[in-house]
C-alpha cells in the first residue's frame, strides 16, 4: 500500500472526498451474503496525534492521490 501524510483536516470528510473523487480509492467486494466488504487494498485514512495518513492501493498513482488531497484542502 502507498501512503501520504497530511494534517489539519477532518479525516472523515477527507475519506469521503477521496471515495467520491478518486477512482479506485474505495475497493470492495461482495461477500457470500451480498454485503460489501472492504478489499485488503481499499483506501483508508488514519489519524495519530496531528498526523493523518492516507493509505491507498499500490496501483494508484501517488500524484493523483496527492492531487485529490490538495483539491480537498482548497
Amino acid at each position: 500500500m502507498g501512503s501520504i501524510t497530511t494534517s489539519g483536516v477532518n479525516i472523515n470528510e477527507l475519506h469521503d472526498f477521496l471515495i467520491t473523487n478518486l477512482e479506485g480509492f474505495h475497493r470492495v467486494s461482495l461477500d457470500s451474503q451480498g454485503i460489501d466488504t472492504a478489499d485488503i487494498d481499499c483506501g483508508r485514512v488514519h489519524q495519530s496525534e496531528n498526523v493523518i495518513t492516507v493509505l491507498f492501493a499500490d496501483d494508484l498513482n501517488i500524484q493523483d492521490v496527492q492531487d485529490g488531497i490538495n483539491k480537498f484542502r482548497a
